[in-house]
């Protein structure tokens, strides 16, 4: 070999092989000591990207498994809450059924009623406390909310506020960020919110006497109802009878007052005669011992009474006092009297009130006291006071004694109108049984709340020293009119016309102080004070006229009045009912104001009976409102119902099922083989829509007749059209049955047919569902007043700057007012906007303009109620001010932004309401600079959105991809509140609820009705099953969540273990590598030793 000095090429292999070496051992220390294979991109480029993905797929999916843990606890929070909603339901289910129970007493039933409300109130909490995360659960969809593609309001022809609204004639809306938006409605208004000016101008209405609305002034009260009026008392006898009609006859001491008698006498109830019939027969005081009733005279009695402010607190004034002390004959016995009777009568009708004050206590042992009203045409009476005890507060708790309670006001049914007196009878209860008794009670304020009798006209009377008065009451409008007739000493009659002004509804009665509420006392006491003066300022013979709190009095003899209010007039409504829509069976359904009432009609049902089964149920509601015709069911002019929504729809049965069991049977009375058989049919099978079959013949042959019962059936009937049935096939083999032990209920099959037990069977089937049915029965439309409407614009509105607008339903007409305008021309120039929408054309004239006078012909068909005025002085036009609104479209709250130097043609400018959480952008395309006032001449400066939550509650991320999530249904709102927000399916059926537990409250006095019952029971139902069906979803929906948890931890091992398998160090392989690395250093080392030892092998030879 060679031998050079020049290149050391052996040197040269052994450093590179040692350095080689070097860097794969420290390359195997890393791996080693890490344990990962790649711990920089150049270990392996490929394998890095693919690891760091696998890597950012599982820390994704291990966040999606936490998400989808954090939606299972959301999920089961609102899961829990509805759970105890459910428990709050079936308590409501148990109260519903206890309602309809004859046997509770109003007290009763408005506990159960009040417990309802109580109850509901709890569910509205529940609702309001389920949150998460500050998330409500139960009362808002949760999610990101959108705006909603309804439309809530008309602005400038835009329907609501998006991305391409414009304002103010050149400022566009281009973009809308609700993202963190609250959910709500919202106006957004150019400007800042304008200073309201009261406004003198006004609509008016010239009305038709023949279509007025007449709610009465309150009828004059009987004479005397509060005793003031005592005077001196005089004392008479009168021959009486003692034990009824047919008894013996005594002469008792009679004391009067004007309006009252006081007889000092016993009362025998149930025998003695009182007021021309025989008193009612009362078991007042069982006793803890068997009293002896009013049957026993006792031995020794003194009855005695008295009219004096003595007797009581000094605020009560004057009462009428009876007193009785006396020895009864045998020990326990209850005697009653003395009693106090008026001697003028009072016209009771339905819904008229009654109400009076009471106390009583002992003077020897307990009082026994009675009060009724006597019907003096037939003897008929209404319960007013049945009480016993020691003192007052043993039967009124927290009575502090001596002083009076309130009796419980008693309402006046339908069916138990008449003229009446009052009666109140004082006694006493020997309850200790030592003979001596006695008692006193006390009455004073006897009141009656009279209901308005639609349609007719009061007449107050007064004698020569009695002022007449005329009562103003109610809630009147500018153009309504009162007219009254006034007649003094001579024969002369005055009858004026007063027409109610818009200055009437404003706090000085002139125009001035601000606006006050039409329906509130000031209001009425305003009318009253103007019709005193125009009486006063048109007439100057007696009587003279006053007012005071709502009240003309007119002083001065035989003054007679005559009131009418005449009051947003309205025409009747007809429903017609068709013979062709009463097939049996079929259930007609009539809702007036939200509330259904329902008829299952039956064989043999005719429209006109149909029409007078609606009118019982309806004038339970609306008494006096409702009358019927043949077939014609209508509702009156002016009365509550008849501007009330009124449908009618008819359905057929589509889905039957065998009852699951009914009383109604076949029996044989004399257990003989050839012998009557008997039909009887139970009163409790009686359900409206159920079928009843009897089948009469051998198997295979047998005939069956059927009858549907529907609504006011009773056995007695349904027996009789079965039996005709019967009758019709088998003839005088089948009677109804005759004879003392046998009642109509039951028909008889004579023994003559011969048929056995096994030849007559009994069934029933009710329905479980029905179907719509096309109808030929008829609802006449609600049909506007077409009474002409003038809009007059006073020139005290005319102020510069300001904003007069005319709002007509949803939209408004505005003009901006400058220095030139006047009242005529602010009207010439509204004229121009209304004729729009309003025009004049062949089919008549709808406006017309008589210098400051707008006049709505009645083609125009609008309301007084229609027609808005406002008048406003907008602020800082260079501004957006978004407004919150209710959901009756009033502002709950509003924050301005300015938009300092305005938005320059082209330019855009941003807007953030922080307080909603709501962004804007705006982009001026029309004007040189935006300025909101140069557009109030001809637009209407707002538009209004919703932002609203849509199909899913919530959007839970459970992996990387934007197709890795999961929604959760749409919880909405549970709240029983009358208008569900949610928009989702199950929102009726808790309106529903709603409106059945107001019902059940208004219902709550007098016996159930069975309507509103079934229709609360019926809305518990869906409740509840839509409560269950929401627990069913969520608990389908944590199943899912669980089982995609499980998938995810799978997925997580799975991309786990790959990327191990390309990121993770192999320790045996990297061993084995990194101990080859050390030998081969330890070679390299040793042999670049050896090959730098050459040179001196040269230098040798050299030397």
């Amino acid at each position: 070999m060679a031998i050079r000095a020049g290149t050391n090429l052996l040197s040269m292999f052994g450093a590179r092989s040692l350095a080689s070496n070097s860097q794969g051992l420290a390359t195997s220390v890393e791996r080693l000591s890490s344990g990962l294979r790649i711990n920089r991109a150049k270990d392996d480029a490929a394998g890095l990207g693919i690891s760091e993905k696998i890597k950012s797929q599982v820390t994704a999916l291990n966040q999606g498994i936490r998400n989808a843990n954090d939606a299972i606890s959301m999920v089961q929070t609102a899961e829990g809450s509805l759970s105890e909603v459910s428990t709050i339901l079936q308590r409501m289910k148990e109260l519903s059924v206890q309602n309809r129970n004859d046997s509770l007493s109003t007290k009763q039933r408005k506990a159960i009623s009040d417990e309802l409300v109580s109850l509901k109130s709890e569910i509205n909490a529940i609702a309001d406390r389920t949150t998460f995360n500050h998330l409500s659960l139960l009362k808002n969809a949760i999610g990101p909310p959108r705006l909603s593609d309804e439309v809530v309001g008309v602005a400038n022809g835009v329907d609501s506020l998006r991305p391409g609204s414009v304002l103010a004639n050149g400022l566009k809306v281009t973009e809308v960020g609700v993202d963190t938006a609250e959910i709500g409605r919202y106006e957004l208004t150019v400007g800042s919110p304008g200073t309201p000016i009261s406004v003198s101008s006004h609509v008016t209405a010239k009305s038709d006497p023949t279509e007025g609305r007449i709610p009465n002034p309150a009828p004059p009260q009987f004479t005397n109802n509060d005793f003031e009026n005592s005077g001196s008392v005089t004392t008479s006898t009168a021959l009486v009878q003692v034990n009824g009609p047919a008894g013996a006859t005594t002469t008792v001491t009679v004391q009067s007052i004007p309006g009252w008698d006081v007889y000092l006498q016993q009362v025998k109830l149930g025998t003695t005669e009182i007021g021309g019939f025989v008193s009612p027969s009362v078991t007042n005081n069982p006793g803890t011992i068997p009293p002896n009733g009013d049957e026993n005279t006792p031995g020794s009695a003194t009855y005695s009474a008295g009219f004096a402010s003595t007797v009581t607190a000094a605020a009560e004034g004057v009462s009428a006092v009876l007193n009785s002390n006396m020895t009864t004959a045998v020990g326990y016995d209850v005697v009653h009297g003395p009693y106090l009777i008026s001697t003028g009568t009072v016209d009771l009708q339905a819904g008229d009130e009654i109400s009076f004050k009471w106390r009583a206590n002992y003077v020897s042992d307990d009082f026994d006291v009675y009060g009724y009203l006597l019907n003096t045409s037939d003897g008929s009476t209404i319960e007013l006071l049945k009480a016993t005890g020691t003192r007052t507060s043993d039967v009124v708790p927290g009575t502090v004694n001596g002083t009076f309670a309130t009796a419980d006001p008693v309402t006046v049914l339908a069916g138990q109108e008449g003229n009446y007196k009052f009666v109140f009878v004082s006694g006493t209860y020997d309850k200790s049984g030592f003979r001596g008794a006695g008692a006193q009670m006390v009455i004073d304020d006897v009141n009656v709340t009279f209901a308005a009798r639609a349609g007719e006209t009061q007449v107050y009377t007064g004698g020569t020293t009695t002022a007449a008065k005329l009562t103003v009451s109610g809630e009147w409008e500018a153009g309504d009119e009162i007219l009254y007739s006034v007649k003094g000493d001579t024969s002369t009659v005055t009858t004026l016309t007063y027409v109610v002004t818009a200055e009437n509804f404003t706090k000085n009665n002139d125009g001035s102080g601000g606006a006050i509420d039409p329906d509130s006392d000031l209001a009425r006491q305003n009318i009253a004070q103007s019709i005193a003066d125009q009486y006063g300022d048109l007439t100057t013979s007696s009587p003279t006229s006053s007012a005071a709190s709502g009240i003309v009095t007119f002083a001065g003899a035989s003054v007679t009045i005559t009131a009418e209010q005449l009051n947003r007039p309205l025409l009747q409504r007809d429903v017609t009912f068709s013979q062709a829509d009463l097939a049996a069976g079929n259930k007609l359904t009539l809702s007036v104001g939200g509330r259904d009432y329902s008829v299952i009609t039956s064989q043999g049902m005719t429209a006109s009976s149909v029409a007078g089964i609606f009118e019982e149920k309806l004038s339970k509601d609306y008494p006096g409102s409702i009358s019927v015709s043949d077939e014609t069911l209508t509702f009156q002019p002016g009365s509550q119902t008849s501007d009330a929504e009124i449908s009618l729809t008819v359905q057929t049965p589509s889905q039957f099922q065998a009852a699951a069991s009914f009383a109604s049977y076949v029996d044989n009375p004399s257990d003989v083989a050839q012998a009557d058989r008997r039909i009887v049919i139970n009163d409790r099978d009686l359900i409206p829509g159920r079928e009843l079959a009897v089948s009469i013949g051998s198997p295979g042959t047998a005939t069956t007749y059927r009858v549907r019962v529907g609504t006011g059936d009773t056995s007695s009937t349904v027996a009789e059209r079965l039996e005709a049935l019967i009758d019709d096939n088998m003839g005088s083999a089948i009677g109804p049955s005759s004879g003392s032990t046998v009642v109509s209920n039951v028909i008889t099959i004579n023994a003559a047919t011969g048929f056995g037990m096994s030849n007559i069977s009994l069934g029933l089937r009710e329905v479980v569902d029905y179907q719509a049915s096309g109808t030929t029965s008829q609802v006449s439309p609600r049909a506007r007043d077409d009474t002409a409407r003038t809009l007059t614009i006073s020139q005290a509105d005319v102020i510069d700057g300001a904003i007069f607008s005319v709002s007509i339903g949803e939209k408004e007409y505005a003009v901006q007012i400058d220095s030139s305008d006047t009242a005529d021309t602010v009207a010439k120039r509204l004229v121009s906007l209304l004729q729009v929408d309003y025009p004049n054309d062949d089919t008549g004239t709808r406006i017309a303009l008589d210098a400051n006078r707008i006049s709505f012909t009645g083609t125009a068909l609008l309301g007084l109620d229609d027609i808005g005025l406002a008048v406003v002085k907008p602020e800082n036009a260079n501004a957006l001010t978004l407004s919150m609104l209710d959901d009756y479209g009033n502002r709950v709250s509003s924050q301005t932004i300015a938009i300092d130097g305005g938005v320059a043609a082209g330019d855009t400018a941003e807007a953030f309401f922080s307080d909603y959480g709501v962004s804007l952008k705006l982009q001026n395309i029309d004007q040189s600079v935006f300025d909101a006032s140069a557009a109030f001449s001809s637009t209407k400066l707002s538009a209004a959105m919703e932002v609203k939550n849509f199909s899913d509650a919530g959007i839970f991320q459970i992996g990387s991809n934007v197709r890795d999530s999961t929604g959760l249904p749409a919880l909405g709102d549970i709240r029983i509140t009358g208008r569900n927000s949610s928009g989702l399916s199950y929102a009726p059926a808790f309106d529903k609820l709603y409106e059945a537990i107001t019902a059940v409250g208004l219902d709550s006095i007098g016996p159930t009705d069975s309507d509103i019952d079934e229709k609360l029971e019926v809305a518990i139902d869906e409740v509840s099953t839509e409560v269950a069906r929401l627990r069913s979803q969520m608990g389908a929906y944590i199943n899912s969540l669980q089982f995609g948890i499980s998938g995810l931890g799978n997925s997580v091992i799975e991309l786990q273990a790959a990327q191990s398998n390309i990121a993770d160090a192999d320790y045996a392989a990297e061993m084995s590598r990194m101990v080859r690395q050390q030998i081969g250093q330890s070679s390299a080392a040793a042999m670049l030793a050896q090959a730098n030892q050459l040179p001196n092998v040269i230098l040798s030879l050299i030397s």
